[in-house]
């Protein structure tokens, strides 16, 4: 990878300023031994993709598009907000990355989208963990039956991307393992101490202040059901976060307006 030389500038051009397409592509040809400032080099290329305010106004019509599809067509109760975020958040940071620390951009916008799954999966745990009603928590989500001869039964709520509403910024952090030859061999007779060499490792966050659009489609049931699915969901939002790290602070939200 290291010997592939491509122009920076015609890549982007041919990309369409497309982040992802940059930081899963031609970020992977920028790495050698002697490129020790990667991370700083990534954060200031993708910062240098303009925010274009007419592609989020297209975003956001496709969005209140699916929603009224989704009720007029289908029956759903729309349960539609925007949540600033008051912390970093991360998403993807399995995903294959020139930092060692992935981060997901949307192929198709070059955005932090969180994945519909994504929220499925925090909302779900974040009930579980609080104890709420189990009744509520299987008709919402479904409930799975490993029996062929019977059917299980499909959740009442669709949940839709996490999209960002306008300009997202990003920045680096950092994590350091201070005692890489305690962690690092298992059979090593190395005590945790003070006198190892840590090689901190820099990667890729949203910045606090990122407003995202949250849309929450549920089946047949308006009133006081969708009521407490919002209150529920905000809660996690707020106080319990989504996307990587959250036990650190990462993925926390205010809420800025809703529907």
């Amino acid at each position: 990878m290291s010997d592939l030389k491509i122009d920076r500038d015609y890549f982007l051009n041919k990309t369409g300023k497309n982040n992802s397409l940059y930081y899963n592509r031609f970020a992977f040809a920028q790495m050698s031994d002697d490129n020790k400032d990667l991370a700083n080099t990534l954060l200031r290329e993708i910062n240098r993709v303009p925010n274009e305010v007419s592609f989020y106004d297209r975003l956001m019509k496709r969005r209140d598009l699916a929603a009224k599809q989704f009720k007029e067509r289908n029956g759903y109760s729309v349960i539609d907000f925007n949540a600033k975020s008051k912390s970093r958040f991360l998403l993807g940071i399995g995903s294959p990355s020139p930092t060692e620390v992935g981060f997901h951009f949307s192929r198709n916008y070059g955005l932090p989208v969180i994945p519909g799954t994504s929220l499925k999966g925090a909302f779900q745990h974040f009930l579980a963990d609080e104890e709420y009603e189990i009744a509520a928590r299987n008709k919402w989500f479904g409930v799975g039956t490993d029996d062929d001869d019977m059917d299980g039964e499909r959740g009442s709520i669709v949940f839709l991307d996490g999209l960002p509403v306008g300009h997202v910024g990003y920045e680096l952090d950092i994590v350091n393992n201070h005692f890489p030859d305690y962690y690092g061999n298992i059979n090593s007779d190395s005590p945790p101490n003070d006198w190892y060499k840590p090689i901190p490792v820099r990667y890729i966050a949203v910045s606090p202040g990122a407003t995202i659009r949250f849309t929450l489609l549920l089946k047949g049931e308006p009133g006081k059901a969708k009521e407490e699915v919002k209150k529920q969901f905000k809660t996690m939002l707020e106080h319990w976060g989504v996307g990587a790290k959250t036990a650190y602070g990462y993925g926390r939200f205010r809420f800025v307006d809703d529907n």
